[in-house]
Parts: C-alpha cells; structure tokens; sequence
C-alpha cells in the first residue's frame, strides 16, 4: 500500500496474490511505476488512485466479480502499457470517474465479460486488444465525455456489443477492427462523434455493424469496412429523430450500401 504521500517509487518484478477479500496492489501517491509485476486479488488486483503513475509489463487478475476489477483506474494523468488485464468474473478495466481524467492505456491485452468501461473524460486507448468473454458484453462500454479509440481490437460477446457509447464531448474512433459481436458499435452520444478507418469482421451472423440508439446526430463515418457477410445492416437508423444526417464517406465492404441498410426516413447518405 502506498499511501497519498508515498511518490516517485518504483514496483518492479514483484508478485502479490491476495486469497481474502483486499486489493492486490494499492497506491494512492504519485508519480510511481509499476513494472514486469504480477497482482491477483479477490478485490481489485491493482486500485490505482494516484496520478500520473505508469504500470507497464505487468498482469493483473481479478478473482472475484461485483464490484472488482482487475485495474481500477481512479486518478488522472496514469499510463497502462504493454500489460494484460483479466477478469473472467466481471469488468476488467475500470476508468473511474472519481476525480479521474487524462488516462491512457496503450499496447495491451483486456479480458473481461466486459473489457473495459471507460467513466472518465479525455481517455484514450491505442493499440490494444479488448475482448468481452460474457455472451451480452462489450469490449468497451463508454460512459463519459471525451475518447480516442485508436488502431485497435474490438472483440464484443457473441449477443453483445463491440463497442457502446453513451456519452457526450468529442468522441474519435480511428483504425479499428470489430468483431465477435451481434452490435458493432452502438451509439447514444450527445457530442461530437468521428469514425474513421473501421473494420467490421467476424461479427455474429446477422449481426447490425453500426447501431444508432436514438436522438439526434450529425456526424460523418469516413473509411468504414463492411466486410463481413454475416452482416444483416451496416447501419440502422430507424430510431433517430429529426435533425439526423450521417455520412457515409468512401464506405467499402460486400455489406457497404443502401441495400443493407434500415433507414426508413433518409438519414443516412451515400455515395452515389
């Protein structure tokens, strides 16, 4: 445990397993390293409360589900790099909202029955795997203001999503790849929102790649993939309201076009 005043240390190469209902590891202070160490806990295996620490190299495991994650990610300004987070009883990756922001996981593997879900603004996430073990889970569930999603893994449960988005800010999905889902990715944000260079493969048969939940939304969808047969509809906008215009721009894929889509009242353009 380091607590608020403990700063500047460094973990390195170290073991913890937790067998009764604790944290694995637990820092408060800042400006501290976690590094090629290994944490297994009933509770979180690492509750990270401090800022602008970095964990890289390191597994995490949570061995109990409720409200345990095998990283809680509460502060602002910490970095995950090269790292394997795994719950295979519940959310893998928390990014909290209690006073969090500014956070960025990079080059690592996330397993839970949901990977992660992201509840604090200005997030970002790059070049990593997520993958949803639960049938109804999604690789990533966004709760909060403000994402970048890029050059990434998607991998959704077999009746779950990709990726949900319920959020608001600036929302930038780029260079990514879903599949394993019967959702893509399905949006209820009330900001701004960019996709660009998606992929959609190995969804579940009739499987919706792009699901829109409602509201109003202007946005353009630049470079979207629809390559996979087992897509029904590349984009359903049956359920938004007026004031609706997303753009389809350079759509690609056996599955790109209006023949595939549910839009009955016009929202969604194409190329001619």
């Amino acid at each position: 445990y380091l607590d608020a005043h403990s700063n500047g240390n460094t973990i390195i190469g170290s073991s913890v397993t937790v067998w009764s209902a604790n944290y694995g590891f637990h820092i408060e202070g800042s400006s501290n390293t976690v590094t090629r160490s290994y944490m297994s806990a009933p509770d979180d295996a690492l509750h990270l409360s401090g800022s602008y620490c970095n964990v890289t190299g390191s597994t995490m495991v949570a061995t109990a589900g409720g409200n345990n994650w095998a990283l809680n990610m509460i502060g602002s300004w910490n970095t995950l790099s090269d790292s394997v987070v795994l719950n295979p009883f519940g959310i893998a990756l928390e990014v909290s909202h209690v006073g969090g922001s500014h956070n960025t996981v990079s080059s690592s593997y996330i397993q839970g029955s949901t990977a992660a879900r992201v509840d604090a603004p200005y997030t970002t996430i790059d070049s990593s795997v997520l993958v949803a073990t639960g049938r109804g889970g999604s690789a990533l569930w966004l709760t909060s203001n403000h994402l970048l999603l890029k050059s990434s893994t998607l991998i959704g449960g077999s009746q779950g999503n990709g990726a949900t988005l319920r959020a608001g800010g600036v929302v930038v999905l780029s260079t990514n790849v879903i599949s394993g889902a019967s959702l893509g990715v399905s949006i209820g944000v009330g900001g701004s929102l960019v996709i660009a260079s998606m992929t959609f493969s190995a969804l579940t048969p009739g499987a919706t790649a792009i699901q829109l939940e409602g509201g109003v939304l202007v946005a353009t969808f630049t470079g979207v993939n629809f390559a996979d047969p087992a897509i029904d509809t590349n984009v359903n906008a049956r359920s938004m309201g007026a004031g609706t215009s997303v753009t389809m721009a350079l759509p690609s894929g056996i599955r790109a076009g209006r023949a595939f889509e549910n839009d009955p009242n016009g929202y969604v353009h194409w190329p001619v």
